[in-house]
């Protein structure tokens, strides 16, 4: 059975914050974000690790006793994967970002040439 990561994460949050004196607005401040945002993501089951991780970083608790499962996750984001692939991660850096934005631009560029190569093509066989 599915996890409803967003319900987990509400219950985690509701308890955090009535040990540590905080309320659900004061916390979507923290994390820079609407208090309508934070309620909509609780009723996500499938809500993102990443938005998971934005709450554990504001609240400075570890989501991963929760979701075992994050670690797994966890590889695709990580910056050292960007060796393997460097658009599959969250920048943390401004360098990182920008080298994620060269590389999606460099595979968009070659998108789009073989996508005009192909539009050649078929202009060719229609002159034909």
């Amino acid at each position: 059975m599915l996890k409803h990561r967003g319900e987990i994460l509400e219950k985690t949050v509701r308890n955090w914050c009535a040990k540590n004196g905080f309320t659900i607005l004061a916390l979507s401040k923290k994390m820079d974000q609407a208090p309508s945002t934070t309620y909509r993501q609780f009723e996500k089951e499938d809500l993102p690790y990443h938005i998971i991780r934005k709450f554990g970083k504001a609240m400075g608790h570890d989501f991963r006793v929760e979701f075992p499962e994050m670690d797994e996750e966890e590889n695709y984001i990580r910056p050292d994967s960007m060796a393997q692939d460097p658009t599959n991660f969250e920048p943390v850096t401004l360098m990182q970002a920008i080298q994620q934005r060269d590389n999606w631009k460099e595979k968009y560029y070659d998108l789009l040439e073989k996508h005009n190569e192909l539009l050649r093509q078929k202009l060719q066989d229609r002159e034909k």
